[in-house]
């Protein structure tokens, strides 16, 4: 079963350990006392279990977790990723985010050369944009028909059309 990316952690809350999350899921108090993954930065996965959930504002909400006791310890956990089993939230395999697409490799539409990886997801007044990573190259794709031309999950693929200056070397 293939793990929903049910939100991000941007950085700590108060002094007890709690962390702030970015979610467009309203589902999230459901995830009270269930084992969630959470991939760190480094790679790196915990299992980490929510004791309090609350909502902030927005897409923003609160969570503290059993195994997380201090403000030291939740420090670690910025920027990682929640993930957890879909059937949780009442979601189904076949119900499609797009954090599912983070981790697909994305490859220009016409001469299937490797782009890189979408790392990131933000959204933007008019759309989600991609951000997607390689070694030497950041390339930011806005989530639309235009520039989107398939997604195949079973191969891990995305397939993307490039406008010139789109895809930009990194600094050094």
């Amino acid at each position: 079963m293939k793990l929903l990316t049910a939100g991000r952690i941007l950085g700590t809350h108060h002094l007890l350990g709690a962390v702030k999350v970015v979610s467009s899921l309203e589902e999230l108090p459901k995830l009270l006392g269930s084992k969630c993954m959470t991939k760190l930065e480094t790679g790196e996965n915990i299992l980490l279990t929510p004791t309090k959930i609350e909502h902030l504002v927005g897409d923003s909400w609160v969570f503290q977790f059993e195994e997380i006791k201090n403000k030291a310890e939740a420090l670690k956990l910025r920027n990682a990723l929640i993930e957890v089993r879909r059937d949780l939230l009442g979601y189904t395999e076949e119900d499609i985010f797009l954090s599912d697409y983070i981790g697909l490799l994305a490859k220009e539409v016409e001469t299937k050369e490797e782009i890189g990886r979408v790392e990131e997801i933000f959204e933007t007044a008019a759309h989600p944009i991609l951000v997607i990573q390689s070694e030497h190259y950041e390339t930011m794709v806005p989530d639309t028909p235009t520039f989107v031309k398939e997604v195949n999950f079973e191969t891990g693929e995305i397939y993307i059309e490039l406008l010139e200056g789109m895809k930009e070397e990194k600094r050094k």
